[in-house]
């Protein structure tokens, strides 16, 4: 069985703690997908989350907006490229955060099946190779005296096989 995909679920405000939290259990009690706490634990997946309490217009319960997203490659030090998987987003609204939790967790399934993975991969590859990102990559590894193999792609040298020194070590005019 393949390794599970890395997913970090993050909630704008407090509000939607309880619902994320939910959707944290829902999501490590299978054996596709894993939660990590942040971008260290090098994600592939992003769950975004944004609810707020409905007693304002005396109503119980929540609305919850969300967003799915795909991370290509994660570099520290430099800004994290994601891209919309799936529905660009969603809004649903409920009384218990478990419901909200649930049915945000069917549209994820939904939404990241290894054909939208490879969609994804297959575009943040396009997006590399012809980018602004591809050249400074490739200034940045020739200006540290990092020897580059021809036709070496950026996915390559993003992906750890380069060695790229922390931000306090070295300060690269544009790539902050």
């Amino acid at each position: 069985m393949a390794s599970p995909r890395k997913v970090v679920v993050f909630a704008e405000q407090e509000q939607a703690k309880t619902v994320t939290n939910a959707l944290q259990a829902r999501i490590n009690g299978t054996e596709r997908y894993q939660t990590v706490e942040n971008f260290e634990g090098q994600p592939e997946l992003v769950v975004s989350i944004i609810c707020f309490s409905m007693e304002k217009y005396q109503l119980n319960g929540e609305i919850c907006s969300y967003s799915f997203l795909y991370v290509p490659v994660y570099v520290p030090h430099l800004p994290v490229i994601m891209l919309n998987i799936g529905t660009s987003g969603g809004r649903i609204a409920g009384q218990r955060p478990e419901e909200l939790a649930e049915r945000i967790f069917q549209e994820f399934v939904e939404n990241t099946t290894e054909a939208k993975i490879r969609k994804n991969r297959a575009i943040s590859r396009s997006l590399f190779s012809c980018s602004a990102v591809s050249r400074k990559i490739s200034r940045f590894a020739g200006r540290n005296n990092h020897s580059l193999p021809p036709r070496r792609t950026t996915e390559q040298v993003l992906m750890g096989n380069l060695s790229i020194p922390s931000a306090t070590q070295t300060h690269v005019p544009g790539m902050n």
